[in-house]
């Protein structure tokens, strides 16, 4: 509780207001964010995800090394976050974006590194881990949601950090909990796809109501009778139907 205490005055601008944070392109503003960091169990949370990345198109960032999670798991990152220590070569080749954590003016440093990429970093001055930096990110920039995966799912887990790590985990999450959700729930809910065969039950019953209607018409009577494979298809879908129904 003191180094969460010494980090709320430490960093109170930014917690509070905002201050400092970078904004992305509008095109990455109020979406969906999936925040992946490579820490625990994260092929895991990413495969509980695929339906939900799918369907809802999430703006994807790579917390320090998370990067590297995303491109296992056949994903470009859009937003690479991290020190200068984390951000790798291929994070720079790779992310659409990269955002460099600094914890002070002076911390900018390593501009021919990126030159020679051909990467123009945006820079976030603030201290944290990039996963917490990265959830700050998202916020920032509009996110509806925001889910994490690879992150501490348990105190447990969340214990074993850095107790300076621990303190900004537990203010980062205190201050945005209303928008942060975990791979696992959010795994859970968009799995369960509902179910087909009334779908195409429906579908069926369609198709034999039409046969039936056109069947009525003198035009289809006859057609019917003179082909016994359409009329025998027609009896044995409507038999089927009706066992269904039994």
């Amino acid at each position: 509780m003191a180094n969460a205490t010494e980090h709320i005055r430490r960093e109170r601008e930014l917690l509070i207001g905002g201050a400092g944070i970078p904004r992305l392109p509008s095109k990455l503003r109020g979406r969906p964010v999936l925040v992946v960091s490579r820490e625990y169990q994260w092929q895991a949370d990413i495969s509980r995800l695929k339906r939900w990345i799918y369907d809802r198109d999430p703006v994807l960032i790579g917390g320090g090394n998370g990067v590297e999670a995303l491109l296992d798991a056949g994903y470009r990152p859009d937003v690479a976050i991290g020190s200068l220590d984390e951000i790798s070569d291929l994070a720079l080749n790779e992310a659409r974006h990269v955002v460099v954590a600094v914890s002070s003016e002076h911390g900018r440093s390593g501009s021919d590194r990126f030159e020679k990429a051909g990467v123009d970093p945006q820079w976030f001055i603030g201290s944290g881990a990039s996963h917490d930096l990265a959830l700050l990110l998202a916020e920032a920039n509009d996110a509806v949601v925001i889910v994490e995966a690879g992150a501490p799912s348990g105190l447990t887990e969340t214990l074993d950090a850095p107790p300076d790590h621990v303190a900004t985990s537990f203010v980062t999450r205190l201050r945005m909990n209303n928008r942060v959700v975990h791979a696992n729930v959010v795994g859970h809910l968009s799995s369960r796809a509902a179910a087909t065969w009334p779908i195409l039950l429906l579908l069926l019953g369609g198709l034999v109501a039409i046969a039936a209607a056109v069947a009525a018409t003198p035009v289809g009577s006859e057609w019917l009778h003179g082909s016994g494979i359409a009329g025998r298809a027609i009896d044995g879908a409507t038999s089927w139907i009706q066992g269904l129904m039994s």
